[in-house]
């Protein structure tokens, strides 16, 4: 049995404020050639159900004539525990089958609103176990979060576990694309140079969108979203499909055709790869609307990095250092050391114990910034 966790009852509880808007409709009625006019769900209400329909919450014993009674009564709603709750959602998601209207009429007398809240408390109480905050889990709460800031998740998301599967292997290397000084224009997927890749220069492999599409540079070109990922992302398609369809799209080798024991992204692969994840923490972070701190650029030419740097050349030929930050930025080089004099190191701090989520939120406090 499949029990939801902490980031599965986030993301039922991200559609919960725009749930309670005062005197909101959920149906609207647009014509329809065949009866005049149809009942249509409004957007956010299909995409919770569509969420609330994970196996997570799925009650296989489900009894409907049990359900339907601890729906009607507030009270037992107010103190069911985590199981009754699971239960509850499964008939609130199966009404509609038997009952065109359903979900409308359980959002609009209040019923899903109050079972949220009772979800919403348990989400609360110190006894729950709450699990860690990871890429996955940031991933998944933004998928659930209509109102994004720049809505760039699925790109960074992407981005990140193509970078920890095929960096250290196969020295494949995401990296921040700077469009000839107009700023972030998504993120590029380079093949670094190697003898064992037979790769002199910096080759590009492909593109993800801003939003999240993909491009293969090798059999397509720039601009050819070859592999439209943003819709079936929208409309529900697992966070592991969504990958498959992108490294099938890349033509990603699952494993390299020689070794690369030698190669600089083999020697510093984890640390590179720690660097991304932080980055890619923050990037979610930023779309969700709770910091400003985020990767601006990796592998510039330098390898002194001055707070003053121009962003532009870039260059594959190894990362030399991440830029997190505004204009002014925090610049770690990549062994992992901060360019402010500080001495300290993130590699070190991660050794030491810290995860890479308390590592972003130090990054955000070193550059000035509250973290909600």
């Amino acid at each position: 049995m499949t029990l939801p966790a902490y980031t599965d009852i986030d993301a039922l509880l991200a559609f919960l404020p725009g749930f309670r808007e005062p005197g909101r409709r959920f149906l609207r009625e647009e014509p329809s050639a065949a009866n005049g006019w149809a009942h249509l769900y409004e957007a956010d209400v299909v995409a919770f159900f569509r969420v609330a329909s994970a196996e997570c919450w799925m009650d296989r014993d489900c009894v409907p004539d049990q359900a339907t009674t601890l729906l009607a009564d507030r009270s037992l709603v107010t103190k069911a525990d985590l199981l009754t709750l699971r239960m509850l959602v499964t008939a609130c998601v199966r009404g509609e089958r038997l009952s065109d209207g359903w979900w409308a009429s359980i959002l609009q007398d209040g019923t899903l609103q109050a079972v949220l809240e009772r979800l919403a408390a348990i989400r609360g109480d110190r006894h729950f176990v709450h699990e860690p905050e990871t890429v996955e889990s940031l991933f998944a709460w933004w998928r659930a979060c209509a109102n994004r800031r720049v809505n760039w998740g699925l790109a960074w998301y992407l981005s990140y576990e193509i970078c920890r599967r095929y960096y250290r292997s196969h020295g494949i290397a995401p990296f921040v694309i700077n469009h000839d000084g107009l700023g972030y224009y998504g993120i590029s997927l380079v093949q670094l140079p190697c003898d064992s890749a037979g790769v002199k220069n910096q080759q590009g492999l492909g593109r993800l969108t801003m939003a999240g599409n993909v491009e293969n540079w090798i059999v397509g070109g720039h601009g050819d979203h070859g592999c439209e990922l943003v819709e079936p992302c929208a409309e529900g398609e697992s966070a592991t499909k969504l990958l498959a369809h992108a490294i099938r799209h890349l033509g990603l080798l699952a494993v390299p055709t020689k070794p690369h024991n030698h190669c600089h992204h083999k020697r510093r692969g984890d640390l590179f790869v720690l660097l991304w994840e932080i980055a890619t923490v923050l990037a979610l972070r930023v779309d969700l609307g709770r910091t400003n701190t985020c990767l601006l650029a990796n592998g510039l030419e330098h390898d002194k990095p001055l707070a003053g740097l121009d962003d532009s050349p870039m260059t594959y030929q190894k990362p030399a250092y991440f830029r997190f930050g505004g204009a002014r930025g925090i610049y770690v080089t990549d062994e992992g050391a901060l360019c402010d004099g500080s001495g300290e190191n993130l590699w070190k701090r991660h050794m030491a114990g810290q995860s890479p989520a308390e590592l972003a939120t130090w990054l955000q406090e070193r550059a000035g910034e509250g973290v909600s």
